[in-house]
């Protein structure tokens, strides 16, 4: 397989982890930092790096060369976007890091964005000349936007969503001649505006007041173009190295990085001057990037290297170099988690009433009864009362074992609910069948 044509080409403390083969069960620790979502290409998988720890947490296979991937703002689901010909999104609940839905899109599907309320993501087509729009609530295609403006193809790969959820902002990646960037009102999934750009378009970003998007033009004279949202106007070009693709911008706005592919570095820029300030050699053909809620790290891919380093804001050094899985394209990272879990069971319960919240085939009885009796553990944990906790969530198994028999529950589904609840029960010193011990 070839890397360079790919290149071309709410609770975060608790997460169960069942294995697909058998049932393994993994609870994250209470407080966890966020997570990193790396996609590989040629393994077919994404790695989800702890970014407490910078070590591979899972593994999670998805669908055919993966290149990109986004997450919804509440943190619950990650979309994945799988590169052939036949192309699909695969949908990761991050609950338990197993794919819960697969969608056919268009060809070569690219990049990946979300808007901020979690209720549409935006698919680039590459070989379509489209953007897909999906719809989060029932992982189905709602709209095909078109964003060729001349033939020859377009090739459309970067894209990103102003703040606010108004515009979507797509680099046509013509390697030809100039390139633009094509503005979409997400009111009307029309496109509204394009905007010349420099030669390659190809990663986008949006700054935190949605006042500018910097767009990366992957030649080998590689610059960045700023465009002011307000006018649709470019109204800086930068040098920043050879072929910048990846780009991502600090949660203050501050500064902006992207990485060179051509010169395995990674470019900072000052966004109040667009100006350089800073080089930070990586590894190999780096690609993605990503940072952290804080801002503290800067998390990017290196695709011939099969690694991500991870870059310290504060001194613009690499301060750890992980090891993934083969040909690392693309990073996305966990939003900020909620304040610390008062236990660890709460904790647990709050992602099992995730679980149950983004259930994608519930109707809406099972999920209501199901997720009252979640609420009825919750209080009685917070109560002490463990005995009559776990009677809630024996009731909890019991009553997904029936929504599955009556066919209102998915087996699928139900099993995840099922390994969840059984291993709370378990840290409750209960068991399926019997009550806790006092």
């Amino acid at each position: 397989m070839d890397r360079v044509y790919f290149y071309c080409a709410r609770l975060l403390q608790c997460v169960v982890l069942l294995g697909l083969v058998g049932v393994t069960l993994r609870v994250m620790p209470v407080a966890a930092a966020p997570f990193a979502y790396v996609t590989n290409t040629v393994d077919n998988t994404v790695a989800v790096l702890d970014t407490a720890t910078n070590t591979v947490a899972a593994t999670i296979p998805v669908g055919h060369a993966p290149v990109w991937v986004a997450i919804t703002p509440d943190g619950a689901l990650a979309y994945v976007t799988n590169h052939s010909s036949n192309g699909t999104v695969s949908v990761i609940a991050t609950a338990i890091n197993t794919v819960v839905a697969t969608i056919p899109v268009g060809t070569r599907p690219s990049a990946v964005a979300i808007t901020p309320d979690g209720a549409l993501a935006y698919v680039t087509n590459f070989n379509d000349d489209t953007v897909a729009v999906l719809d989060t609530a029932t992982n189905t295609v709602v709209a095909t936007v078109p964003v060729a403006v001349a033939p020859p193809s377009e090739g459309p790969y970067g894209v990103a969503i102003t703040p606010d959820g108004a515009h979507v902002y797509v680099a046509n990646t013509n390697f030809i001649g100039n390139g633009t960037v094509l503005v979409i009102a997400t009111a009307t999934n029309t496109v509204v505006a394009p905007v010349p750009v420099g030669v390659g378009p190809f990663g986008v970003a949006i700054t935190p007041d949605g006042a500018h998007v910097y767009v990366t033009n992957s030649n080998i004279n590689g610059t960045v173009s700023v465009i002011a949202t307000a006018t649709n106007t470019v109204v800086a070009t930068v040098p920043v190295g050879n072929s910048p693709a990846g780009v991502a911008i600090t949660p203050d706005g501050a500064l902006a990085y992207m990485a060179n592919v051509g010169d395995n570095t990674v470019a900072v820029l000052a966004t109040a001057t667009n100006t350089v300030v800073a080089t930070v050699p990586v590894g190999a053909f780096p690609t993605g990037v990503a940072i952290t809620p804080d801002g503290a790290h800067v998390y990017v891919t290196n695709f011939n290297d099969d690694t991500v380093s991870v870059i310290a804001t504060a001194t613009n050094t690499v301060v750890a170099t992980v090891p993934v899985g083969t040909s690392p394209a693309a990073v996305a990272i966990t939003p900020p988690t909620s304040p610390a879990c008062p236990s660890f069971l709460v904790c647990a319960l709050h992602r099992l009433k995730e679980l149950v919240a983004i259930c994608r085939f519930c109707p809406p009885d099972p999920s209501h009864w199901l997720l009252d009796k979640i609420n009825e553990a919750m209080g009685q944990v917070l109560k002490g009362h463990t005995v009559a906790a776990v009677q809630a969530l024996q009731q909890f198994v019991h009553g997904t074992e029936h929504f599955i028999s009556k066919g209102a529950l998915t087996v699928e589904e139900g099993r995840r609910f099922i390994v969840a609840a059984d291993a709370l029960i378990a840290q409750l010193g209960g068991s399926r069948g019997g009550e806790a011990e006092r």
